[in-house]
C-alpha cells in the first residue's frame, strides 16, 4: 500500500477511502468514533491504514464542523516580577504541570499564552477557537474589566470575586493564612511585623486581590491578639530585584535597630531573596530577623534557614480548577467559586525576638 500520497501532498480521507475500496463516510466516522454499525474488522483496516498513511487530522476543521474545540487556554500575566522569565517561578510552573496533566487525561489541549493585556485575549479565544480558558495572575480590576467580553466560558486561579455570574474561581484562603501567620509570629513573641509584598498598594472589599487578603488576615490577628499595636507596616517591592534591595536594606537596618523583629512575605520568591540579602549583609537568621513565606517552592526547604511557609495542594486544586471548568463547557453548568485550604509548614525562619529571649 502506498504510505504517502504520489504529489506529496497531506494525505486525505478520500485517499485512504479509494486504497481501502470503502466510502469516505465510513472512514471518516472511524476517524471520528463513531463505529457503532461499523465491523470490527472494518475499523480494525481503517485504523491500520490510517497509521501507515500517517493520517493526521485537521483538528481546526473537526472542531468547526462539530462545533467543539479540544483547546483551552491559559493565560498568564506577564508582571515584571519575573523579568520575562516567569515560567521558571516554581509555583506557576507546578500550576501549569498540574493543569497541564489533567487536561490531558480528557484529550484537550492547553494553549499557553503570556499576556499583559488581560483585553487582548477574548479575541485569542475566537481566533483559535478555544473551548474555555483559565488565568493567572492577573490584578482584580483586569478580571472586572474582561466581565461580558469572554464568548467561552473561564475560570479564575486566585483572583476574582467569590460568587461572580461572569466565570467560575478558585481562590486559596489567604485572609486565614495571613491570620495563622500573624498569630504564629505573636505566639513566638514578635510584636514588630511587617509585611512585603509587590502590591503597590493594599485594598479592600472586592478590589482586595490576593496580596491584600493575606494582609487583611495578619493585620486582623495582630489587632484581635494585641489591639495596642499599630496595623503592620506594607513595604512595597519594586519589580526588579535590583530595586528590591534598596527596601531590603531598609529592612536590615530596622532589624538592627529593633524597629522590627519580623516579616511575612506574600511570596517564597521574595522571602529567599530577603533571607540571602541578609545573610550576605551580615544579620544572624532567625535570631536578629524572623521570616515567614507563601507558597512553599522547592527552595524553600533549602535555603538556610530553611523557611517557614504556607503550601498548598497543587496537584488537587489543577484537578479541581479543571472539572469545575470542564462542567461548564460540556454541562453548561453555572460558574462555581471554590476555595481552597492552606497549610503552615513550620520549619526554622522563626524564633522568638532578642527581647524575649533574654
Amino acid at each position: 500500500m502506498e504510505k504517502s500520497n504520489p504529489n506529496g501532498s497531506q494525505v486525505r480521507i478520500r485517499d485512504i477511502a479509494d486504497a481501502l475500496g470503502l466510502s469516505t463516510a465510513t472512514v471518516s466516522n472511524v476517524i471520528h468514533n463513531k463505529t457503532a454499525k461499523i465491523s470490527a474488522a472494518t475499523v480494525e483496516r481503517v485504523q491500520k491504514a490510517l497509521d501507515e498513511f500517517g493520517y493526521t487530522p485537521n483538528m481546526a476543521a473537526i472542531s468547526l464542523a462539530q462545533n467543539y474545540s479540544p483547546v483551552v487556554g491559559v493565560v498568564v500575566c506577564a508582571t515584571q516580577r519575573y523579568q520575562q522569565a516567569m515560567l521558571t517561578d516554581p509555583f506557576i510552573s507546578r500550576m501549569l504541570d498540574s493543569v497541564s496533566s489533567e487536561l490531558e487525561a480528557r484529550n484537550y489541549f492547553l494553549m499557553l499564552r503570556r499576556e499583559t493585556n488581560i483585553l487582548n485575549v477574548p479575541k485569542y479565544a475566537r481566533m483559535w477557537n478555544w473551548a474555555g480558558a483559565i488565568f493567572m495572575g492577573f490584578p482584580q480590576q483586569s478580571y472586572a474589566d474582561l466581565e461580558g467580553r469572554m464568548s467561552v466560558p473561564y475560570l479564575i486561579v486566585d483572583g476574582g470575586t467569590n460568587g461572580n455570574p461572569h466565570y467560575s474561581s478558585a481562590r486559596l484562603d489567604n485572609f486565614s493564612a495571613g491570620f495563622q501567620a500573624g498569630e504564629y509570629l505573636l505566639e513566638n513573641g514578635h510584636r514588630k511585623i511587617c509585611y512585603i509584598s509587590d502590591a503597590q498598594e493594599i485594598k479592600s472589599g472586592s478590589a482586595a486581590g490576593t496580596a491584600s487578603l493575606r494582609y487583611g488576615g495578619l493585620a486582623e490577628a495582630m489587632k484581635q491578639r494585641c489591639p495596642e499595636l499599630p496595623a503592620p507596616r506594607h513595604y512595597p517591592l519594586p519589580s526588579t530585584p535590583e530595586a528590591r534591595r534598596h527596601v531590603y536594606e531598609q529592612l536590615r537596618l530596622s532589624a538592627l535597630r529593633g524597629e522590627l523583629t519580623a516579616v511575612f512575605s506574600v511570596a517564597d520568591l521574595f522571602a529567599i531573596e530577603l533571607i540571602n540579602y541578609l545573610t550576605d549583609s551580615g544579620i544572624k537568621l532567625p535570631e536578629q530577623l524572623s521570616v515567614v513565606g507563601f507558597d512553599d517552592i522547592e527552595p524553600a526547604s533549602v535555603v538556610r534557614p530553611r523557611l517557614t511557609t504556607f503550601r498548598q495542594n497543587l496537584q488537587e486544586r489543577g484537578h479541581a480548577i479543571v472539572s469545575m471548568l470542564m462542567r461548564t463547557i460540556r454541562e453548561h453548568t453555572p460558574p462555581e467559586h471554590v476555595t481552597d485550604p492552606v497549610q503552615m509548614i513550620i520549619r526554622e525562619s522563626v524564633c522568638p525576638p532578642p527581647a524575649m529571649r533574654g
